[in-house]
């Protein structure tokens, strides 16, 4: 079963991340408890929230002739990503305990540089009267998360090609550990909606005042700023809290999505390309990111990809060459 290695590893990330927790926080053992509790969460979201995929679960169960290693791969799947999402919580939730926030300044600057002397969220808010804010608060949170909480399981079930079944699995992982976790702890920023509160200014004022008016503050968005901030002032290690902001996990995991759908339905890649951009789009404009976090996260996911789409070529090649000169030696 190729989701028991992927359990494994995330059995072994979650307890790593506990660990992590643990030192940072001076051994702090209700950190223990809190990753458990999220594993529960995580667990009951992926059986409740992800009921379109686990109906292609019962699908794929039907149309493979009840194949009881689908079911089985599906049920890993599921438990995988239980530890994982934990795990992922839980180490970021403790950054702040390992590493002062401090790249806030340095990322603000790039910003203003690359969009010839505007802030990105002034350009995105001149759009403001035609968005939605409550939509676009349940389409970058609640849809993004199904389908990123999905993604294995949607791998385990329909995917019957081993090597994009694993490179994508890698590129999982990059997503959530190398960018969410490791790029994340060495570029410790919060994002614009948090600038003021850490530094004691002004300098996102205007931004403040632009999502009131568009009323993003008091949708699911404005909760979500309120709910994150309280859980990093008080410490608490509970599902989905945790603040950073370079690179953007949210914009890594669309370009994987993305990437995925367009090369195995060609035809959907303009749907791939606007749906990573609306994300992209959605991550400056509701608050959370600085432009540049999506555009690093999309050019290391990119990159990452190429270079695993070229090593499996590599392999297969190489298997091919093999099996070639085994049979001619064999004739």
């Amino acid at each position: 079963m190729f989701m028991l290695g992927f359990l494994r590893f995330s059995v072994i990330y979650f307890c790593f991340a506990i660990a992590f927790s643990m030192i940072v926080r001076d051994g702090e053992t209700l950190q223990v408890f809190g990753a458990i509790r999220q594993l529960g969460l995580v667990v009951r979201t992926n059986l409740i929230g992800v009921t379109g995929l686990l109906s292609i679960v019962g699908v794929s169960y039907y149309l493979s002739g009840r194949n009881k290693a689908v079911m089985i791969n599906a049920a890993l799947a599921i438990a995988a990503t239980g530890f994982f999402k934990s795990g992922f919580t839980t180490f970021k939730s403790s950054m702040p305990f390992a590493q002062d926030f401090y790249a806030d300044h340095f990322l603000a600057k790039v910003d203003y540089f690359l969009h010839f002397g505007t802030d990105p969220w002034q350009i995105a808010h001149n759009l403001a009267p035609f968005i939605n804010p409550h939509l676009a608060g349940l389409f970058y949170v609640k849809v993004w998360l199904v389908l990123a909480l999905g993604f294995p399981l949607l791998l385990a079930v329909t995917e019957s090609d081993h090597a994009r079944r694993l490179r994508f699995l890698v590129l999982y992982c990059v997503t959530w550990i190398g960018l969410g976790n490791v790029a994340a702890l060495m570029g410790m920023s919060a994002g614009p909606i948090y600038y003021d509160n850490l530094y004691n200014e002004a300098r996102f004022d205007g931004l403040r005042a632009a999502l009131d008016s568009s009323g993003v503050s008091t949708s699911l968005t404005g909760w979500l700023h309120a709910y994150l901030w309280q859980n990093y002032a008080t410490a608490q290690n509970v599902l989905g809290s945790g603040i950073s902001a370079f690179p953007s996990v949210h914009v890594a995991m669309a370009t994987v999505l993305g990437l995925y759908l367009a090369e195995r339905f060609p035809r959907l890649t303009l749907i791939s390309v606007i749906y990573v951009g609306s994300i992209l789009f959605l991550s400056v404009y509701l608050g959370w990111h600085y432009a540049v976090d999506g555009y690093v996260s999309i050019a290391v996911i990119m990159a990452t990809s190429a270079w695993l789409a070229r090593r499996s070529a590599r392999t297969e090649g190489l298997d091919v060459v093999s099996g070639l000169t085994h049979s001619t030696m064999v004739r």
